[in-house]
């Protein structure tokens, strides 16, 4: 389901996943969340700062020099 949504399955791998999410109830169970969630996520960043904050630029800054 993940090279689904990054657009990576070929045409028999395609027809293989609608066969299994036909018979797996779990599979299926979670592509409706995974969609749930991936929609809203989208969404999300509209209500976020577009920038770090100079205190977070500097954390930041001393995590990766560690």
């Amino acid at each position: 389901m993940s090279k689904k949504e990054e657009g990576k399955l070929t045409p028999i791998e395609s027809v293989q996943l609608k066969l299994h999410l036909r018979i797996c109830d779990f599979c299926s169970r979670f592509q409706k969340q995974a969609k749930f969630f991936t929609s809203h996520a989208m969404h999300t960043h509209e209500h976020l700062p577009a920038t770090l904050s100079e205190e977070k630029k500097e954390v930041i800054r001393s995590l990766m020099k560690d």
